[in-house]
């Protein structure tokens, strides 16, 4: 996998007189691209997960389940546009653990559903829609395992490769 070409600048540094080499490095287009695609796809898996929670308006009244799934659906978006504006294999990473931790908070939000008690209040103000947020909550986390699939292959790959290729 191309993994980006390493940008070389010679420069007179004026201070000292004597010539300075910087090493930087740019991605790919083809790296880019595939950034941009799996940040889209991750967008909209983080707004498909906060469509149950934009139904309540005004979100002062909203249940505290609804304004959990804004604040996660919001962290991720912003995640996702950090990743895209800085196309590197370590913010696909970072993304990706966001999703991961979001996936997680899911999955507790549903063993919380399922193992609380028919009759007893459930966390988060979720008894009203008990039923439906076990099954929202598995959706979700299917969701959040295919979009953390794709961004760790690609953070993997592209670091595997940013490695071999400036193996000395």
């Amino acid at each position: 996998m191309p993994v980006g070409a390493p940008v070389y600048r010679q420069y007179l540094d004026r201070t000292t007189t004597t010539s300075v080499i910087t090493l930087g490095y740019r991605p790919t287009r083809a790296l880019v691209r595939r950034v941009y695609w799996v940040g889209i796809g991750m967008a909209l898996v983080a707004m498909i997960a906060a469509i149950p929670a934009v139904t309540f308006l005004p979100f002062r009244e909203a249940p505290i389940w609804a304004r959990l799934v804004l604040l996660t659906s919001t962290l991720q978006l912003a995640y996702v546009g950090w990743m895209m504006l800085v196309p590197d294999w370590s913010t696909v990473r970072t993304t990706m653990l966001v999703f991961v931790g979001v996936a997680a908070a899911y999955g507790f939000a549903m063993a919380t559903a399922i193992a609380t008690p028919p009759g007893t209040p459930v966390t988060f103000e979720m008894g009203p829609i008990r039923t439906d947020a076990i099954r929202w909550c598995g959706l979700v986390m299917g969701l959040i395992a295919v979009a953390t699939f794709f961004s760790g292959r690609l953070a993997f790959r592209w670091r595997s490769g940013y490695v071999e290729a400036n193996r000395e």
